[in-house]
Formats: C-alpha cells, sequence, structure tokens
C-alpha cells in the first residue's frame, strides 16, 4: 500500500510502498480515501 512518510522533521513528506498493518485481535486497520495536512503541520 502507499503511504505519506515523514521520515525526517524538516523534510518533505514522501509517497512511499509500505506493507499493510496486520491488526491485533482487539485492533482494527482503516482504510483512508483522503485526508488533509493542517497548514502549520506541513511548515513545521
Amino acid at each position: 500500500m502507499r503511504a505519506a512518510v515523514l521520515g525526517e522533521h524538516g523534510e518533505p513528506l514522501a509517497i512511499d510502498d509500505v506493507e499493510r498493518p496486520e491488526p491485533a485481535p482487539d485492533q482494527v486497520v482503516v482504510e483512508t480515501e483522503a485526508c488533509g495536512i493542517c497548514r502549520s503541520d506541513w511548515h513545521a
């Protein structure tokens, strides 16, 4: 699956292929179709 990954503070987000997480018996994995990033977080 693809994920936006912040590797280091101050660096741009990278779109990487990552393995799909396996939830524990008391957890769930939620598929996100869209999201937003707060502008202040983006500048941080």
